[in-house]
């Protein structure tokens, strides 16, 4: 029975761990520019529109973008309408990252829900988590 418990309390600590570090990342464009900009950064948030959507299969499913940037820390989070689309383009970039070596070495790529952020540094990563 102890061990059991002791079982369930590690698996509950693990969930909620889980939960705090994914709910860090903002979950829409606003919260997010509103927290770049208290962290001393300019920011541009755009709205993809059907027209822009059909110029580059880059935005496939992209239904926000906030790009920021101060000094050379840049973050650009990518918010999808479906999970789905987000889970493919992470996977992408990851990919992208890895053929690249050390030129991207040093960026920091997340998923978050519908979300992916991607910060040029781990203190960029910071300012946004």
């Amino acid at each position: 029975m102890k061990k059991a418990l002791k079982l369930i309390t590690l698996v509950v600590a693990m969930m909620l761990v889980s939960v705090m570090f994914i709910a860090c990342v903002p979950s829409n464009p606003e919260k997010a520019e509103k927290k770049l900009k208290d962290a001393g950064y300019s920011v541009i948030v755009t709205e993809i529109t059907d027209a822009m959507e059909s110029m580059s299969d880059e935005l496939d499913g992209v239904s926000y973008v906030v790009y920021a940037n101060k000094d050379d820390d840049t973050v650009m989070i990518y918010y999808f309408e479906k999970g789905a689309d987000a889970k493919d383009a992470y996977d992408e970039m990851k990919e992208e990252q890895e053929e690249a070596g050390d030129e991207l070495k040093d960026f920091v790529i997340k998923k978050s829900g519908k979300a992916v952020v991607v910060a040029s540094s781990k203190d960029a990563w910071k300012d946004i988590n």
